[in-house]
């Protein structure tokens, strides 16, 4: 594209749009007065009809709303005592079963008495 368009194309463009360019429609008598009759006759309807159903939508998404919130806050919460249950039995049943474990919780048992 260039950065300056060619002035002698946009004006034969110009003079042709303007040679042939099609007259608008006349207008038509009484066509203001006809529009406010049909308005007239036809009387606003469906927004004051039901103004109701928008409390009962309202609720129904908050409801909504708030039972997914719930959900998602109780999968959070199984995982968290999960994962603490999960810890909890890995530090007991490691310390029992380990042979570590083992040596650091009896080695007052295993000492000789005469300490030799």
């Amino acid at each position: 594209m260039s950065e300056h368009p060619n002035p002698l194309a946009d004006e034969r463009l110009r003079h042709f749009l303007r040679q042939y360019r099609p007259l608008p429609p006349p207008a038509a008598s009484g066509l203001e007065e006809q529009i406010l009759q049909v308005v007239a006759t036809h009387p606003l309807h469906g927004r004051l009809k039901h103004p109701w159903r928008w409390v009962g939508i309202s609720l129904l998404a908050g409801a909504l709303l708030g039972w997914i919130g719930y959900q998602r806050w109780q999968v959070q919460v199984v995982a968290q005592e999960t994962e603490a249950l999960e810890s909890f039995l890995v530090s007991t049943w490691g310390s029992l079963l380990s042979p570590e474990g083992t040596e650091t919780e009896t080695w007052w048992i295993e000492r000789d008495p005469a300490g030799s």
